[in-house]
């Protein structure tokens, strides 16, 4: 179970080196968005995002303290944030990747979402 958690970790560090990295050349290159050179949507990041989301997709463990149902919400605002930062590379790509990207990134999206309220009581 500790190595579970490690990995997820892991990911998570993962794409928050990630962001840091687009955030610093932004600044760096002194443009008012951020140039996702680092974090850019593709089969890559959709990976690492659906191992950083395992948390919140975690239908087997009980959920009774407020701390663990906290930590799903946080993990969700996590994915949101990392949402937020593949918007501007959607910009780049051609018709048939971007269809494919979208196509799975909602397929997660929907997945994590209805995955973490069935748990929480809310579905």
């Amino acid at each position: 179970m500790v190595l579970i958690g490690i990995y997820i970790s892991m990911a998570s560090l993962f794409c928050i080196f990630a962001m840091a990295l687009d955030l610093l050349n932004g600044f760096r290159i002194r443009k008012f968005w951020f140039p996702t050179k680092y974090f850019s949507l593709n089969a890559a990041s959709i990976t690492v995002i659906a191992v950083a989301m395992k948390l919140p997709v975690d239908l087997t463990s009980p959920m009774p303290d407020r701390i663990d149902q906290v930590g799903k919400l946080g993990s969700l605002a996590f994915m949101c944030t990392m949402m937020s930062n593949l918007m501007p590379s959607l910009a780049s790509m051609d018709n048939k990747s971007l269809l494919a990207n979208i196509t799975t990134l909602f397929i997660l999206v929907i997945t994590v979402i209805v995955n973490s309220f069935i748990p929480l009581g809310l579905m």
